[in-house]
């Protein structure tokens, strides 16, 4: 005997004919029960991204176990400036929602930025720009006593770093650092300005590829002082700008004198022009290796039919990068330049 209590009072007179029970308006019933049971989250669809079993979203226990003991986590994650809400919404499932995470026990370093409790100013990563261990010691004329300002551990972290990925902040002076009051703002900048003109005493081709009106430029030559100088490999965003406009041409320069640029891979689908979320700038990815540095060693433009919206995506174009088979993913052409730049 069908169960009437699935249906609401209100409805329990219409499923019921003449003291027998209607079998498709139960079954309507029932399936509005089930509606509203979905929603509310008390019942789970198996195989749905919205209404599926919420321990699906997690790591089954035997390959959690598995991660676990292989200290997964530490031994492949790195990185520094981490936001820590930002990092443990994605690292959840390694984490299972632990608050109280040591985040340098993975290798993650958060660097102080802005105005700290003793009233220092700090521009988080660009420190390293100041640091003599990480760029060198400037000109004894230049004024610069501010030298210990990264812990020792992390720049410990960094020696000798084999790859850096990276997508740097993309923006200028006026919309940025608005978390601060307005003299704070101006006395970051200057201090920006300051880490620039000290690293153009010390290597002025690096120095010249700093626009101190785009925080993004300052990570270029930073990158060039962390990356292993014999085997280093970098994988960058940037804007395609960067790659075309004038402004951009003292970086362009610099890059090309510290690194073989291998691959510069673009899209340029109207609907999907940007690596980057909550942007609409169109980006590039460049992918540069020390070896084969100012041999004047061809770059493959690489333009692709689409950016990757998944991993499966991601793992096609690698493998396109790795084989030069790019049939699959688009298109490129391999372009040198005149007289071995």
């Amino acid at each position: 005997m069908p169960d009437l209590d699935l249906a609401p009072p209100a409805l329990q007179p219409l499923i019921r004919r003449e003291g027998v029970i209607d079998r498709r308006r139960w079954e309507s019933a029932l399936f509005l029960k089930a509606r509203d049971e979905i929603q509310t989250g008390k019942l789970a669809i198996d195989g749905a991204k919205n209404f599926g079993r919420f321990e699906a979203f997690f790591l089954p226990a035997v390959q959690w176990e598995q991660v676990r003991d292989e200290k997964a986590v530490e031994q492949l994650t790195a990185g520094l400036d981490i936001n820590p809400v930002s990092l443990q919404m994605a690292a959840g499932r390694f984490i299972l929602g632990d608050l109280s995470v040591d985040y340098r026990k993975i290798s993650l370093y958060e660097l102080a930025h802005g105005r700290t409790s003793d009233g220092h100013l700090r521009l988080g990563t660009l420190e390293l720009l100041g640091d003599d261990e990480i760029v060198g010691a400037p000109p004894e004329k230049f004024d610069w006593d501010d030298d210990d300002v990264v812990d020792p551990d992390t720049k410990a972290a960094l020696a000798n770093t084999r790859v850096v990925l990276i997508n740097p902040p993309f923006s200028y002076n006026m919309t940025r650092n608005r978390n601060v009051d307005g003299d704070t703002k101006t006395a970051m900048q200057l201090r920006e300005k300051a880490l620039r003109d000290r690293l153009l005493a010390s290597d002025r081709i690096a120095g010249r590829s700093i626009d101190v009106n785009s925080i993004r430029t300052f990570f270029t030559p930073l990158v060039h002082c962390v990356l292993d100088r014999a085997d280093g490999v970098l994988a960058k965003i940037v804007p395609m700008t960067a790659c075309t406009a004038a402004s951009g041409a003292q970086e362009r320069e610099f890059l090309a004198s510290r690194f073989w640029i291998k691959y510069v891979v673009m899209c340029h689908d109207p609907k999907n022009i940007n690596l980057s979320q909550e942007t609409n700038i169109n980006e590039c990815l460049l992918i540069g290796t020390r070896r084969g540095a100012g041999e004047g060693n061809p770059t493959t433009f690489v333009k692709l039919s689409r950016y990757p919206l998944n991993t499966d995506d991601a793992r096609a174009i690698a493998a396109a990068l790795r084989d030069g088979n790019f049939d699959a993913v688009g298109r490129a052409i391999e372009w040198e330049c005149p007289g071995g730049c």
